[in-house]
């Protein structure tokens, strides 16, 4: 992981950008990470920033469910 200092930051923007390409750069205050720079993909992908289940559901090319491919069966 990058570590930049927040004044590194300010004074070169795009040495953040490109070291956030690889990995994800931490930004740090008075010795201490305060912010982390990361690619935008990277970063859905960790907070899950996509559509809904429903939304997911109502794709074209979403295969419904099979009845006998479900769990156990309730009797």
């Amino acid at each position: 992981m990058s570590f930049l200092t927040s004044r590194e930051f300010n004074l070169d923007v795009s040495l953040a950008k490109r070291a956030a390409r690889a990995e994800p750069a931490l930004i740090a205050e008075c010795g201490q990470p305060t912010h982390v720079m990361m690619r935008i993909g990277d970063f859905r992908r960790l907070t899950v920033e996509s559509a809904s289940i429903l939304e997911i559901l109502a794709m074209p090319g979403v295969a419904e469910p099979d009845a006998s491919e479900s769990g156990p069966q309730l009797q």
